[in-house]
């Protein structure tokens, strides 16, 4: 299970019972709740 949330520029992905993965200069991305899939569109 991963959960993200957006901050400033920053993609910050969180899985459950791991450390974060952070990505700047995230300008747009897609999250698409039907299939649970996030996209890093720019």
């Amino acid at each position: 299970m991963i959960e993200f949330r957006y901050e400033d520029g920053k993609l910050i992905l969180k899985r459950l019972f791991e450390g974060e993965l952070r990505l700047e200069g995230v300008k747009r991305f897609e999250w698409r709740e039907k299939d649970d899939t996030l996209r890093i569109l720019e």
